[in-house]
């Protein structure tokens, strides 16, 4: 399936860098609501000159703005490529087309200029044409000496070409479509309807899907199969700082064929070191460059995640995540430094900055991978949540198959895309942690065991078997997890607040015993791994204390022990 027929479209005609007032109005249109950009575009003096100038990606983009079944009046101005990759975008389900998509599709042509949709279906737009009609119609032919009844929900236009449509949904559509192919061109029309018979749908499909590749690829949607190596890991040594000479000149004039597409730049989000560094390009072909490949980036991660993009919040979450990981591949080699990130961007292509930045995520999935292969805790056959909300979190993200980053609360649209190094170390803290608590507790837990029902309590965490261990130091009792009655909890508090007469307890004489008794079940660890299980243990006493700093001795409640196992 080819172009849309050239005499219709503008679109390879003229300049094709966008304009500074082109972007200003493109950033003012997808700043409005629906409604109003619409409004607003109609408004202009020559509306249909705008939206000829526009990619087809940007054209894509503000189909998702407005709406598709608001977008009529922008579909009657559109060119014929913008038509064209619309249809390249919408029609298909992976590799084959959804008949029920190319309905509602054609349905939107069909009112926005129904002649125009004939020709093409007609004419380039033929495999097209006899994939969905051999699918929607049934066809029979009536010869001049052949009498018998065909009005059993058949429609004909010259009483020997009898049709039915077979979807009475889409029956008027369909119909009006037709009409139009045979005013259109009536030995074309009769050629249609006489070959329906003989079409193989997987066959014909089939090569419609090559070539529908082979356009889109020019904006970066690859096969599956190849737009997944944008997830490929490299080492941030692998790029350049300064470009060798024989290397590809990334910073060379784009095509003056192509129309630069806009959009997908203005929206990678508000501040990141990568927004910084194209703000401050004042090169007019290094700008384009960057919008070109930028944009083809965003495509290759929409095939590579295989995103449907039914609204415009789909586009953006992948421009958002795009740069997000190339602001987090030059942070790591620029050490955040603006100048340094200029040089990069400039040097390197934009594909090889994600990956270095997927990478570091990566890198970290990998470490939490290594580290659960073995762990104590799972080897007790304990799940992520016993780690808590937070640490329980972190390591659900990491476990994804594309990384993410949690944050709280635990909800539906709690994990996101990592963008800065600071979230990679935040996560790798937390990883130490977990690491560190997990060898104290297999350390603590020789010979000992806990009662398995309390593993299926939600509320069930590492925390609880800490505690327990230190309270039954404290309390003088056999070292272990095993839970402790109400009165017994109630003494180990009013030990801890021996010397406090009123609320908040803060209980800060046995911070250090507690930190030290732990300890020394943990003998075994290196000088690293030691240090950070005491930063962290000072951290979980700091939240035993704001846990019960507030709550009377009378008023604990075995029901709502977090931290210390109770006889239930």
């Amino acid at each position: 399936m080819s172009d849309f027929p050239k005499e219709a479209s503008v679109a390879t005609v003229g300049a094709k860098t966008p304009s500074k007032r082109q972007g200003d109005l493109l950033r003012e249109i997808f700043s409005l609501a629906a409604s109003d950009a619409l409004k607003r575009i109609l408004s202009l003096d020559h509306p249909e000159h705008v939206i000829r100038d526009m990619s087809r990606v940007d054209f894509f983009w503000l189909l998702k703005k407005v709406g598709e079944d608001d977008s009529l009046p922008l579909l009657q101005m559109a060119s014929d490529e913008q038509w064209q990759h619309v249809l390249d975008m919408e029609l298909w389900n992976k590799d084959r087309v959804d008949l029920h998509q190319a309905s509602l599709w054609f349905g939107r042509l069909q009112q926005t200029d129904v002649a125009r949709l004939a020709r093409w279906l007609c004419g380039d737009g033929e495999s097209f044409a006899h994939l969905y009609f051999s699918k929607n119609i049934r066809v029979e032919v009536r010869r001049s000496d052949e009498v018998y009844d065909l009005t059993d929900g058949f429609t004909t236009f010259d009483n020997v070409y009898f049709f039915k449509i077979l979807d009475p949904e889409y029956e008027e559509m369909i119909r009006n479509i037709l009409q139009h192919l045979a005013a259109a061109d009536y030995q074309r029309y009769q050629a249609l309807l006489l070959g329906l018979a003989g079409v193989l749908p997987a066959q014909v499909e089939e090569e419609m899907y090559r070539v529908r590749n082979v356009r889109l690829a020019e904006d970066g949607f690859l096969p599956y199969e190849e737009a997944i190596s944008v997830y490929a890991h490299i080492q941030p040594d692998s790029l350049k700082r300064i470009r060798d000479p024989a290397e590809p000149d990334f910073s060379a004039e784009p095509d003056d064929k192509i129309l630069v597409p806009v959009t997908p730049l203005t929206h990678t989000g508000e501040t990141s070191l990568f927004v910084e560094s194209t703000r401050r390009i004042s090169d007019p072909v290094f700008a384009d460059r960057i919008r070109l490949e930028f944009a083809g980036l965003c495509n290759q991660v929409i095939a590579a995640d295989r995103v449907v993009v039914n609204d415009l919040e789909a586009l953006l979450k992948v421009c958002q995540k795009t740069a997000g990981f190339i602001s987090l591949g030059l942070e790591k080699v620029s050490d955040g430094k603006l100048a340094l990130a200029e040089e990069y961007v400039r040097d390197n292509p934009l594909i090889a900055l994600f990956r270095v930045g997927f990478g570091l995520a990566m890198e970290l999935k990998w470490e939490a991978e290594r580290w659960m292969n073995k762990a104590w805790f799972v080897r007790r056959k304990l799940e992520q949540s016993f780690w808590g909300e937070e640490w329980g979190g972190i390591l659900i993200g990491l476990s994804e198959k594309k990384p993410r980053l949690f944050t709280q609360p635990y909800r539906e649209g709690s994990f996101k895309e990592f963008e800065t190094l600071s979230e990679i170390v935040q996560c790798r803290t937390a990883l130490n942690r977990m690491m560190a608590v997990d060898r104290l507790l297999e350390n603590m837990s020789s010979g000992q065991a806990f009662e398995r029902k309390r593993t299926k309590d939600p509320f069930f965490t590492f925390h609880a078997l800490i505690f327990t261990f230190w309270a039954r130091l404290k309390l003088d009792h056999k070292p272990g997890f095993e839970p402790l009655s109400m009165s017994q909890v109630k003494d180990l508090f009013k030990r801890l607040r021996q010397k406090e007469t009123d609320s908040p307890y803060r209980m800060m004489n046995h911070r250090k015993s507690f930190i030290e008794a732990l300890l020394s079940h943990a003998s075994d660890l290196d000088a690293d791994t030691g240090k950070v299980l005491e930063e962290t243990l000072s951290l979980l006493w700091e939240e035993f204390v704001q846990e019960y700093a507030l709550v009377e001795e009378t008023d604990l409640d075995g029901k709502f022990m977090r931290f210390i196992l109770v006889v239930s």
